[in-house]
């Protein structure tokens, strides 16, 4: 049987401490998103996770880009720019 060491792997095994709290925020984000949470924080483009904040900017940058997804699957008309301007403006302020 050939395994495969870790270092031939093309992946690299990362750990991620977090709470439990935040592991729900990650699931529920992971959830929404469509996908396992380990895809979820994939999307995140992040190499090494330390905790929950240092990926929490880019959790809420997932999220927006979702939102304004969303926008233009619902609507595609001349309001479109106007509202993701206002979405990302709300968010800026949050």
């Amino acid at each position: 049987m050939n395994k495969k060491k870790d270092s031939d792997r093309k992946t690299q095994r990362i750990v991620l401490v977090i709470t439990e709290n935040d592991k729900k925020t990650i699931s529920k984000r992971a959830k929404d998103a469509g996908c396992t949470i380990s895809a979820y924080l994939r999307k995140a483009g992040m190499g090494e996770i330390v905790s929950f904040e240092d990926i929490k900017p880019w959790l809420d940058d997932i999220d927006r880009v979702n939102e304004i997804l969303r926008i233009i699957k619902r609507k595609g008309d001349p309001e479109l720019l106007e509202e993701i301007l206002d979405l990302v403006k709300r968010k800026e302020r949050t």
